[in-house]
C-alpha cells in the first residue's frame, strides 16, 4: 500500500519542494467577509512500481469564502516617531469547494498500483481552515473531506485534518 498512500498523500498535500506554483486571490466582499480563490500545481515524479517512474502533477483548485472575525490595526504602516514597523497580522477562516486531480502522464491513462485500477479523474471536497498570519508566516489547520469513497485511497479517502506552517518572503517591496 506505500505507492497508494503517496497517491493519497499528493492528492491531499503535494511536494512543492520542487517544481511548484502557488496562488491565492481574495476579494473582499464587506469588512470580515470575503471570497477567495487558491490554485496550487506541482510537477513530480513517481515511482508506481519497482521499475517504472511516470510524470504525474498534482493539481488542486480550491473556491469559496473567508471570514476574518477579528479587525487588526493597519499592521503595514509605519510608525514615524517612534521609527519602527509594526508587525503583519491578520486572522481568517476559509470554507472552499476543492477539486483535486492528478495530471500529466498519470492522468492520461489508468493506472495500476498494486493491483488497484486508478483511472483518471478528478476528486472533490470540502476544505475547512483556520489561519493565522504573523508577517511572513503562515500558521493554519485544515480539515478536509474527500466526497469520492469509491476508492480507497489511504491517506485521503474521507476525513482528513492537516497542521501546517508556510514561510514566504518578499520579493520586491516598492515602498
Amino acid at each position: 500500500m506505500e505507492q497508494m498512500s503517496q497517491l493519497g498523500s499528493s492528492l491531499m498535500n503535494p511536494n512543492i519542494s520542487g517544481q511548484a506554483f502557488t496562488t491565492t486571490i481574495h476579494s473582499t466582499l464587506s469588512n470580515h467577509f470575503g471570497v477567495a480563490g487558491r490554485f496550487q500545481i506541482s510537477d513530480n515524479l513517481w515511482q508506481i512500481d519497482s521499475v517504472t517512474q511516470i510524470d504525474a502533477t498534482p493539481f488542486i483548485a480550491r473556491l469559496g469564502f473567508y471570514y476574518k472575525p477579528f479587525t487588526f490595526k493597519d499592521s503595514n504602516k509605519v510608525d514615524s516617531t517612534k521609527n519602527e514597523s509594526q508587525n503583519k497580522i491578520d486572522f481568517s477562516i476559509n470554507a472552499y469547494y476543492t477539486h483535486r486531480v492528478i495530471i500529466g502522464e498519470f492522468g492520461k491513462t489508468t493506472q495500476v498500483i498494486e493491483g488497484v485500477n486508478v483511472v483518471p479523474q478528478g476528486y472533490n471536497g470540502l476544505d475547512v481552515s483556520v489561519n493565522m498570519y504573523l508577517n511572513a508566516v503562515h500558521m493554519f489547520v485544515q480539515y478536509s473531506h474527500n466526497l469520492n469513497e469509491a476508492y480507497n485511497i489511504p491517506g485521503f479517502t474521507g476525513s482528513q485534518v492537516i497542521f501546517g506552517i508556510n514561510v514566504s518572503g518578499e520579493f520586491i517591496n516598492l515602498l
